[in-house]
């Protein structure tokens, strides 16, 4: 009679069990352990996509800090001399302003693209929402840093102006935009698995951070002092402003796609 590979591996199990030996499952019985547990850790995809995210907000909360320092220094609204002196006097500092604002530019591609990979299982509309908002505010720094790159800095003081005037005002409408993305970015944020104050702790920057911008941009648009309406504001907001993508970026690199207890990535 016929026997079939599980009943040969009984039989065999008791006449090694008899032996004193330990029963081996056989060569057509045997199985490899699959690959999944490699995955859920350092190979698994949301664990990809957080450190894209958490590296990409890093590098850039020194890039873009240098570039937006720097071009804001040199900036005096409603002195065209003053301002053409500044950039003509640190034209190496100016160029390598602008070199920071492109590489801040790939990095908010990079964090769009991120975003909405990453968030895309648990809420997919608001994953690409909220990613697309990022995209969409990169355009705008695009168009501001179009007008950057037509500077002269030994060239005439007016043209000088009114392309720093322009990349302030492009940029600053599109800060709305960023804004909307980060409230909707603090939305998803949902980490299973992590304790309430941090989950909450970064929600929450991320919000009153988005609504920030939003309040201080839009009003900038309609006041006749917009510079001294933004530093009004800026002590309300200048803590999640600063804290909020940079909590979220070194949660999104220490925590970020890695299992939890119950084996689900932490997202």
């Amino acid at each position: 009679m016929k026997t079939t590979p599980l009943q040969e591996d009984t039989l065999r199990g008791q006449h090694l069990a008899r032996a004193g030996a330990t029963p081996q499952p056989s060569r057509e019985n045997a199985t490899t352990h699959p690959k999944g547990d490699k995955k859920k850790s350092d190979g698994h995809p949301l664990r990809k996509t957080s450190l894209i995210i958490g590296i990409s907000l890093l590098l850039m909360a020194v890039v873009a800090g240098f570039a937006a320092s720097t071009t804001s220094g040199l900036f005096v609204l409603g002195n065209t001399a003053l301002t053409a002196l500044n950039v003509g006097n640190s034209a190496g500092l100016f160029g390598g302003a602008i070199v920071g604002w492109l590489a801040t530019l790939l990095l908010d591609i990079l964090v769009s693209a991120g975003v909405a990979g990453h968030f895309k299982d648990k809420k997919p509309q608001l994953a690409w929402l909220s990613g697309g908002l990022r995209m969409v505010y990169s355009g705008f720094l695009a168009g501001a840093i179009a007008q950057l790159l037509k500077i002269d800095p030994t060239g005439a003081s007016l043209p000088i102006y009114s392309h720093m005037h322009a990349f302030n005002h492009i940029w600053g409408t599109g800060l709305i935009v960023f804004g909307l993305h980060l409230i909707t970015l603090g939305v998803l944020f949902n980490p299973e698995g992590s304790k309430k104050w941090v989950k909450w702790g970064i929600k929450s920057m991320l919000i009153l951070a988005g609504a920030g911008y939003m309040i201080e941009q839009i009003g900038a648009l309609f006041v006749p002092n917009p510079v001294g309406f933004i530093a009004m504001l800026n002590p309300i907001f200048i803590v999640p402003m600063i804290v909020g993508e940079i909590a979220l970026a070194i949660w999104m690199v220490a925590k970020g796609g890695k299992p939890a207890k119950d084996g689900a990535a932490a997202q």
